[in-house]
């Protein structure tokens, strides 16, 4: 039994783990959201010895999460996939804390792709930008190849135009919207796709690489053993779109990117469905790339993006943060008609 292993066994609770002389401790993931988790990372001072993750729930829904999560985990791990083995963390013990469980898993190796995608320059680059969708690509392919089953109609939809009809009922002309996400998903369900294994949040945040490979992602809450991979294609697209503003000043023009300008909430989401940058160009390919590879028209990539912001919309926990997909579904909406003579 290792050291590590021989902790977790003798002391149960958290803060006997995390106050062990042996181990150094950083926190992480502190979150301001009302059912938050927190991660804990416990590295042993001997580099021989295994480096763990502890997720922390702060509520019982939270809990309710993790413990799906540890759920998935094994499930995912059951499956003998090779990419799987290398690249999802392993759950190995619960600990308490505060009376609810909190999983341990193993620590992954790399750097979160978010570091690297806020460092100085780095989404300026074009040759750095590809190499991190290159690295996602690779991954989902493998995952997907590794993991692929029935063949069924593509489905963009799972729940989202109903889910936004009913929360967002109270938002003028949400029946248009529902409409123009209706028919997005409709044009990608004439199509089929495998059934694979589908991550459900997989942006920067949650990947990890090293080299220019992913070497792991975390996170796995929203995941599906059997689901739609095309989902997958579009969260990333969008999240990576989504921030290329973020340290830029209100109304100034983000250097780099011919034709963006900072200061609307999701103008990068504007900027990859209708602007003409070179990092347009490698976002559609990415996606073109992906779809095709799943059965997909390429050309369907503005329909995929519509489905994925509207699943977002339908989705996320934080109220604000969902309206806002709704305005930029409105946005290319009202851009679409305009280009199209509608009104």
């Amino acid at each position: 039994m290792s050291a590590m292993a021989a902790v977790l066994t003798a002391r149960r609770d958290l803060l006997d783990v995390v106050s062990d002389a042996n181990v150094r401790v950083a926190v992480l993931g502190a979150s301001r959201d009302p059912n938050a988790k927190v991660t804990v990372l416990v590295m042993p001072q001997s580099a021989t010895e295994e480096r763990v993750a502890i997720k922390v729930p702060t509520t019982a829904i939270a809990g309710s999460a993790v413990a799906r999560e540890m759920r998935t985990l094994n499930a995912l791990h059951s499956l003998g996939s090779d990419v799987i083995r290398r690249t999802v963390p392993r759950p190995i013990d619960v600990v308490n804390h505060e009376g609810r469980d909190a999983m341990v898993v193993t620590l992954l190796p790399g750097t979160p792709l978010t570091t690297l995608y806020h460092r100085w320059r780095h989404t300026r680059s074009p040759k750095k930008v590809a190499q991190d969708l290159g690295a996602v690509s690779l991954w989902l392919r493998q995952l997907h190849d590794e993991t692929a089953a029935a063949v069924t109609a593509a489905d963009m939809d799972g729940g989202s135009v109903r889910r936004i009809s009913e929360r967002f009922a109270d938002v003028a002309d949400i029946s248009s919207v529902v409409a123009f996400v209706d028919e997005a998903c409709a044009a990608l369900g004439a199509h089929s796709t495998p059934c694979t294994v589908v991550h459900g949040d997989l942006w920067c945040g949650n990947v990890l690489v090293t080299d220019g490979v992913v070497t792991g992602v975390v996170d796995w809450e929203e995941a599906s053993l059997q689901g739609e991979p095309l989902r997958d294609l579009a969260r990333f697209a969008l999240a990576y779109a989504l921030y290329l503003d973020r340290h830029t000043k209100a109304r100034k023009p983000v250097a780099g990117h011919p034709g963006l300008i900072a200061g609307e909430w999701g103008i990068g989401i504007d900027y990859l469905l209708r602007g003409n940058g070179w990092i347009c160009d490698l976002l559609r390919a990415f996606l073109r790339l992906g779809m095709r590879r799943l059965g997909v028209p390429g050309e369907l990539w503005p329909q995929l993006l519509i489905a994925g912001i509207a699943e977002i919309a339908a989705r996320a926990d934080e109220h604000t943060f969902a309206r806002a997909h709704i305005d930029v579904l409105r946005r290319h909406m009202e851009a679409v008609r305009g280009t199209s003579g509608e009104r």
